[in-house]
């Protein structure tokens, strides 16, 4: 939970991670485990969903009126709007909860549309727009040995999004850098490929 002052700078007022054991039937893949630094025992170990979602709903409401109409957050997060928005939606669904809206703006901030537009004259020179890609790009520098924890995937978005609004416009088109960029990501985009190389299985939570 964050807060934008007037000056678009950015404070943090909580923070939350929550770790829940994916409902029977749901389908896990394997390199997403591998990537993320979980098992599938260690995911069997985790407690049920609707547990994590009562304590969710908690944290919520140490900030947030639900009853108050003009009570409200902005989700904000990267590629939000095709995953934290439809996966938090889902969730409360799930749970059989009808109080998403009385917690969140019907709209959302998702930094990875912000960084699409920042970087719109570079979008050649780089291989991906995942987070660690436009992470490195954009100047953040990156732990290796943190990425796709959850907290950490959070600090690189909030940094992400300080550089694109105190810069506050596109950023001009440089054919020195924006080759700088692409050899760069060429050994960057290397040495992810040659981690995670694999083919991924499907397992299905009992």
């Amino acid at each position: 939970m964050a807060e934008l002052d007037e000056n678009n700078r950015i404070t943090i007022l909580d923070e939350i991670n929550l770790e829940m054991r994916p409902r029977s039937g749901k389908i896990i893949e394997t390199l997403a485990l591998e990537v993320n630094g979980y098992t599938f025992e260690r995911l069997k170990e985790l407690p049920p969903d609707n547990e994590v979602f009562k304590e969710f709903r908690t944290f919520l409401n140490k900030h947030i009126n639900q009853f108050n109409k003009f009570d409200k957050c902005i989700l904000a997060g990267y590629n939000n709007n095709f995953f934290d928005n439809v996966f938090l939606r889902h969730w409360f669904e799930e749970n059989e909860c009808p109080y998403y809206g009385s917690y969140f703006w019907s709209t959302t901030i998702d930094v990875l549309s912000e960084a699409t537009r920042y970087f719109i004259h570079y979008r050649p020179a780089l291989y991906n727009m995942k987070l660690k890609t436009v992470a490195k790009a954009i100047g953040v520098k990156i732990d290796e040995e943190r990425l796709h924890n959850a907290t950490y995937d959070i600090e690189l978005t909030l940094r992400i999004f300080e550089k694109i609004l105190n810069d506050n416009t596109i950023k001009k088109f440089d054919l020195v850098e924006a080759g700088e960029i692409y050899n760069d990501m060429r050994e960057f985009m290397y040495k992810e490929v040659k981690t995670h190389a694999g083919k991924s299985e499907r397992i299905i939570m009992p």
